[in-house]
């Protein structure tokens, strides 16, 4: 089969406009990446389908806007591949700081040794004493996992660290202040 100089031509726009689409899917896939869009003013949105022609973005709002490539002045990409949560424990005033920071390490790493939850994970579970209030010290754990992830991994960690400290007698703070009035001689 012989394909002319203007059939050549054709093949080759269709192979480029192929291309162009492949590397588009390769770099927005379907859910995963959120855009900011010059073009019409959209705001934040999430891609929601990636079609030959057009891109199916889907605003905060929940409205679903196509935009065809032609239209799309610039893109960026604000995902990220990994999340990093944060959380307060509050804890007695009289624990031992060090003592707690260790115990929150081997929370972190016994995580890790775990199964269900180590794919998760992309940094163990790290603590350290982030300020002291009235009557309570307040530790700031923190972990890096995957978007999405965060919740079930920071139940996890709450529930082990919850085992943990009643294993070592240490009880979480109650949040109630002792306030010492002296008496006055008559």
């Amino acid at each position: 089969m012989a394909i002319g100089r203007e059939g050549s031509l054709k093949v080759s726009r269709y192979a480029e406009v192929y291309w162009a689409a492949f590397q588009i899917a390769n770099g927005f896939e379907a859910h995963q990446h959120e855009l900011w869009l010059c073009a019409g003013g959209l705001g934040l949105l999430k891609t929601e389908r990636i079609t030959l022609r057009a891109m199916a973005l889907r605003h905060h709002n929940r409205p679903l806007h196509f935009v065809p490539y032609g239209a799309l002045g610039s893109a960026r990409n604000n995902s990220r591949d990994w999340v990093i949560e944060k959380f307060n424990l509050p804890l007695p005033i009289d624990m031992d700081s060090e003592k707690v920071r260790k115990l929150i390490k081997k929370v972190g790493e016994a995580m890790l040794q775990d199964p269900e939850v180590s794919h998760l994970l992309r940094e163990p579970l790290k603590g350290k004493l982030s300020r002291i209030d009235p009557g309570v010290k307040i530790f700031r754990c923190k972990f890096e996992t995957a978007p999405g992830k965060q919740f079930d991994v920071r139940a996890q960690a709450l529930k082990r660290l919850e085992e943990a400290l009643r294993a070592a007698g240490i009880l979480f703070a109650d949040g109630r202040q002792t306030i010492f009035i002296q008496k006055s001689g008559d």
